[in-house]
């Protein structure tokens, strides 16, 4: 509800000053121009509420010295940030995966890397369960064939 609120106010504000810039703006010489700009900057506005990167606690926790790797660069300590969050995201979301199913997961891991072009894939997951036939089917219907896929059940 926030978001909506959020938008909605952004909505008006950059209404009201994209009027204003078409106020005072000097002839038709930049009307083109100035009508792409006011447009990207409605997009952007529209999009902000919902992106919900918190950027101040990302630089704080990044600035920390433990955190920058032995390399030292702040792309490598960007990337591993973003390896730990994808992974933490995938393995919430094979939980709920699961247990929408029925199948009690005990244990969820999940491997992430980016590749040289930059893409995120996932590389293996491992899953120890109540269900191993239906669990190991559901997730290979859901990942592909090219993921390694290790799926333990519980026994007792």
């Amino acid at each position: 509800m926030e978001q909506f609120r959020t938008i909605i106010s952004g909505a008006c504000m950059l209404s009201l000053a994209m009027g204003l810039c078409t106020m005072i703006q000097p002839g038709r010489l930049l009307e083109k121009q100035m009508r792409f700009l006011l447009s990207l900057l409605f997009v952007l506005c529209m999009a902000v509420p919902f992106l919900r990167i918190d950027y101040d606690t990302l630089t704080e926790r990044l600035m920390q010295a433990d955190v920058l790797p032995e390399s030292g660069t702040l792309t490598t300590a960007m990337e591993q940030q973003l390896l730990e969050k994808t992974a933490l995201c995938s393995e919430s979301a094979v939980r709920t995966l699961l247990s929408a199913e029925g199948i009690a997961c005990t244990d969820v891991s999940v491997s992430v890397h980016i590749s040289e072009t930059g893409s995120i894939s996932i590389s293996e997951v491992s899953v120890v369960c109540d269900d191993f036939q239906r669990a190991s089917v559901l997730l290979r219907q859901q990942l592909g064939e090219e993921v390694a896929l290790h799926v333990e059940e519980v026994v007792g």
